[in-house]
């Protein structure tokens, strides 16, 4: 794989934290609110939009304290998005407003799209690059099947449900669900690269 170029690099800086100051921007000139985008989603684009700095400050050569500081924020943003779902005591709790449609969410509504199988995972790979298993562990300690009832496939849930039980200390279980993918493959070989992986 071809090195990115330092103007490359240049870019891939300035457009993250373009982003980042946009995205608060918006948020303090109440643009999400008015435009009933969900407040987790705020938090989990913030999450991604920090990992992408992170990974762009490696590429330039900065301190490695620096890019795994960014990696924790975007960890802690993951986490918000998963408090503000299901801790009550969450001061931005919207895990009893549940929409009737959940592909149709408002700004204080609960968004089961922030706390899917696949944030968790993210949030759980930016936890450990950011050398931090604290924050790994605060967040497997709330990641959980969805409120509105979606579920990702099941080899997807039980991998994320693995995740959560090592980092929990507790890797006989995630290898047990683990192994129920390895036998389904096993029975019924795959083609589907993703899966494969």
């Amino acid at each position: 794989m071809k090195r990115p170029t330092q103007e490359d690099i240049d870019s891939f800086l300035k457009g993250a934290q373009y982003q980042i100051d946009r995205t608060k921007r918006l948020e303090e000139e109440g643009f999400h609110k008015k435009n009933d985008v969900p407040l987790q989603s705020v938090y989990t684009s913030l999450a991604s939009d920090h990992a992408r700095l992170a990974r762009a400050k490696f590429l330039n050569g900065d301190p490695i304290a620096s890019v795994r500081q960014e990696f924790a924020t975007a960890a802690k943003y993951i986490i918000k998005s998963f408090t503000m779902a299901y801790d009550p005591s969450d001061p931005e709790y919207v895990g009893d407003n549940i929409p009737k449609d959940t592909f149709s969410y408002g700004y204080k509504q609960f968004s089961g799209v922030d706390v899917m199988e696949t944030r968790a995972i993210e949030g759980f790979n930016w936890a450990l690059m950011a050398a931090n298993i604290e924050l790994g562990r605060e967040l497997a300690g709330w990641y959980q099947d969805s409120k509105d009832g979606h579920k990702m496939d099941p080899d997807v849930n039980r991998y994320t449900y693995a995740w959560k039980y090592a980092l929990l200390e507790d890797p006989e279980k995630g290898a047990a669900l683990l192994q129920q993918t390895i036998d389904e493959y096993t029975a019924k070989p795959t083609k589907n690269g993703t899966r494969l992986n």
